[in-house]
């Protein structure tokens, strides 16, 4: 008589068994999926923002660099005709304590740093300064004289330090500053680094792209 046999290692699992195994599955892939996304919120990216604002004379130009209704940074354009030397200046001025702006000494006080693109802005960056520091400015009195930083530059940005639910961030506003019967500043972007603490590169809008753009942002005519 012949005998039949089965072969080891192919037993059936109960439908128990199987049922906690899938489980198993579901929770370990979820763990998975919220390890990835924990990573890639401490990574953070750039958030940019296109801009083309003029800074009217005797007005400030307010910077909200992550868009969440709260003014960060004025750029101000401010005449003096009250005493001589008259004229107008532009300067830039945190508007929240914990905000900085990156400075650099002058002969006439604290400048803001107008720097090139390419600029590392961070916690290894020095001289962040909480007061308003002058960028340019246009003065006369028997002469015509003028200067600051940010006199007759293109494409140069501001470094910028400021404060999301307490934690710091870093950010840049890149502005156009010429010179001519008054000072005249346009600004035309501004960014931020979403991971905290983290350091941004001024011009750096986003890996190999124009980065993202902030949502709800417009640009000006």
């Amino acid at each position: 008589m012949k005998q039949s046999f089965q072969p080891h290692g192919t037993a059936q699992l109960s439908t128990s068994a199987q049922h906690q195994l899938k489980l198993y599955a579901l929770a370990a892939s979820a763990a998975g999926v919220g390890v990835l996304a924990l990573a890639q919120t401490a990574e953070g990216k750039i958030v940019y923002t296109s801009a083309h604002k003029m800074v009217r004379l005797n007005h400030a130009l307010p910077i909200d660099l992550n868009h969440d209704g709260i003014h960060d940074f004025d750029v101000l354009n401010l005449s003096h005709h009250s005493t001589s030397p008259y004229g107008d200046y532009v300067a830039a001025e945190p508007l929240n304590s914990g905000n900085q702006i990156l400075a650099l000494g002058t002969r006439r006080g604290y400048g803001a740093s107008a720097l090139p693109a390419g600029s590392r802005v961070g916690p290894s960056a020095k001289q962040f300064r909480a007061g308003r520091d002058l960028m340019a400015y246009r003065s006369s009195a028997d002469s015509v004289f003028s200067g600051g930083p940010w006199k007759n530059v293109s494409k140069r940005y501001l470094g910028l330090k400021f404060l999301i639910k307490g934690k710091t961030h870093y950010g840049w506003a890149r502005l156009n500053v010429t010179i001519t019967d008054q000072v005249n500043a346009t600004l035309t972007g501004y960014a931020y680094e979403t991971a905290a603490d983290k350091s941004i590169v001024t011009g750096k809008t986003g890996s190999g792209t124009l980065g993202t753009l902030a949502r709800g942002s417009r640009r000006s005519p």
